[in-house]
């Protein structure tokens, strides 16, 4: 697979324009899902809690740091 194309809902198109996210930087954040995905064969969707889905989350952004550093200045 080369080319992944998302169809984004419209409730979540509405929230990241809201927080000034653009395409680009949505791309990043998808991409950087996806590469932890790969890396640590954890899927980020469906979890049976909220304490798995908040540990999914803190790990994304431990390994991802720059980018979200870079995304709450904005």
């Amino acid at each position: 697979m080369t080319r992944l194309t998302l169809e984004l809902p419209p409730r979540l198109a509405h929230a990241l324009a809201a927080r000034h996210i653009d395409e680009e930087q949505a791309q990043q954040i998808a991409l950087a899902a996806l590469e932890f995905t790969a890396r640590e064969g954890k899927i980020p969707f469906s979890p049976s809690t909220a304490g798995e889905a908040a540990n999914f989350a803190r790990s994304l952004i431990d390994a991802n740091r720059p980018l979200f550093e870079e995304l709450a200045r904005r």
